[in-house]
């Protein structure tokens, strides 16, 4: 019997938002290199089936911009998974391209999914039935809106090419930073976002500015800013949306 679960990550390119959004939805019909798959996503959670091999189901979470399902496959000669990452085409929701890598084993074995992406998905995907053909309009960023920050509030706006975040609420911290301050200069990379915070040293409180990682995570309608530079994590919560 042919048993298949592939691992298939949505992610949101740069410019558009990264999983699920309020403006997308992954409940539809997609159709990528695996053939047809029909999913439903219910707050943050999705299930779906392959169309032609109904046997083969599909379930997975949304967390933050990225949408991850499971599926693997054994022929009764060798066990297989695959991972894809498929990124929306930031002007059209319904669309995309992506990369995947496939591991395999022995028949009867569970072999570890690789998530090195080395080959690109011909064709892309797209949405061919359901609400997805809705997506028409290019999600807003995650990253942007109003975050809750040391007692106080930076808000991210776009800016160039990538984001800026400004101090629009005084914090708590031993040293004062001003209202107004351009805390963070953000840009995409990939799934995640990276750039520059500004810090202060002590004593002195003498500002720095050293890089940074920055990753949203989001719990139904719930985002959360992970902010780290080197060793050091903080977590921040949205306080108001984007406009």
């Amino acid at each position: 019997m042919l048993t298949m679960v592939a691992v298939v990550v949505f992610a949101v390119a740069p410019g558009a938002a990264q999983s699920r959004s309020l403006d997308a939805t992954w409940s539809g019909t997609w159709d990528f290199m695996v053939g047809n798959v029909q999913l439903t996503q219910s707050v943050g959670s999705v299930s779906g089936k392959n169309v032609q091999f109904p046997n083969i189901t599909f379930t997975g979470t949304v967390s933050g911009t990225t949408l991850t399902l499971v599926s693997r496959s054994d022929n009764g000669l060798q066990a297989t998974c695959s991972w894809y990452k498929l990124t929306f085409w930031p002007a059209n929701t319904r669309t995309g391209t992506g990369y995947r890598t496939t591991t395999s084993g022995p028949a009867g074995s569970t072999p570890a999914c690789s998530t090195a992406l080395t080959s690109p998905i011909a064709g892309g995907f797209k949405c061919i039935a359901g609400s997805c053909l809705a997506n028409t309009t290019p999600a807003k960023p995650s990253v942007l809106g109003t975050w809750e920050f040391l007692g106080g509030a930076v808000r991210v706006t776009a800016s160039g090419a990538g984001f800026a975040g400004v101090v629009t609420a005084k914090t708590s911290e031993g040293c004062s930073r001003p209202v107004g301050q351009h805390i963070w200069t953000i840009a995409a990379r990939g799934a995640t976002y990276a750039g520059t915070h500004v810090t202060y040293l002590r004593p002195g409180c003498k500002a720095k500015t050293v890089a940074a990682t920055f990753a949203i995570t989001q719990k139904q309608d719930t985002y959360t800013l992970n902010v780290c530079t080197g060793n050091v994590c903080t977590t921040h919560k949205r306080l108001k949306p984007p406009a």
